[in-house]
C-alpha cells in the first residue's frame, strides 16, 4: 500500500512539475515585443523622385502578424500581412519611391505586429539629399564640323548628337552656338 501511495504521488509532483514549468514558460515571453532592425538605421537620406531599397528583421516567439511600412505625407502604406503564416523570423523588403513633389524632413513609420497583438516601431527620419554633382557632356565634339550652308536663305544646318548624364533628372539643356 506505501509502494501504490508513493506511486501516485510522485506522478501528481511529476504532472505538476510539467505543467508549471510550461506555465512558467509561457509567462517568461508573453511580455516579450517583437523584435525589428532596419538596416537603413535611423537616417535615409534621398531626393524627390529616387527609389530607396527599406530593408530590415522582424521576429517574435510567437509569431508575427504584420509589419507596417507608413510615411504618411507621401501617401506610402505597404503592408506585409503574416498573420496566415506567423513567421517567428521575418526578413523584410520594400522599394520606397519618393514622390516627386515630396516635403522633406518626414518620417517612415516601421511597425510589426504579433500573433498576441503586442507591437514595436521604429521611425525613420527621411532626409532631403541635396544634389551635389554637376552634370557631365559624354560627347565630344570633333574639331571640325561640316554645315551644309544655303547661301541664299543666309542660314547653315547641322547636326550634332550630344549625350550628357547626371546622378538625377536633368531639367533642361540649353546650347548656343557663335557664328563666325
Amino acid at each position: 500500500m506505501n509502494y501504490i501511495f508513493f506511486k501516485s504521488i510522485t506522478w501528481r509532483l511529476l504532472f505538476i512539475m510539467v505543467l508549471s514549468f510550461l506555465a512558467g514558460c509561457s509567462d517568461e515571453n508573453s511580455n516579450l515585443l517583437p523584435g525589428l532592425s532596419v538596416e537603413q538605421g535611423e537616417t535615409i537620406a534621398t531626393f524627390p523622385g529616387d527609389t530607396v531599397l527599406v530593408r530590415g528583421t522582424a521576429s517574435n516567439y510567437a509569431g508575427l502578424a504584420s509589419i507596417t511600412l507608413v510615411v504618411d505625407t507621401w501617401d506610402v502604406e505597404k503592408v506585409f500581412d503574416l498573420s496566415k503564416r506567423k513567421p517567428t523570423v521575418f526578413n523584410y523588403e520594400y522599394q520606397l519611391i519618393v514622390p516627386k513633389t515630396a516635403v522633406f524632413d518626414e518620417h517612415l513609420q516601421i511597425a510589426v505586429s504579433d500573433v498576441n497583438g503586442k507591437k514595436s516601431e521604429r521611425t525613420v527620419r527621411l532626409q532631403y539629399l541635396p544634389d551635389t554633382q554637376t552634370p557631365e557632356l559624354k560627347t565630344q565634339l570633333p574639331g571640325s564640323i561640316a554645315v551644309d550652308f544655303d547661301p541664299e536663305a543666309g542660314t547653315g544646318r547641322w547636326d550634332a548628337t550630344l549625350l550628357v548624364a547626371d546622378d538625377r533628372e536633368l531639367k533642361d539643356i540649353n546650347s548656343s552656338f557663335a557664328s563666325c
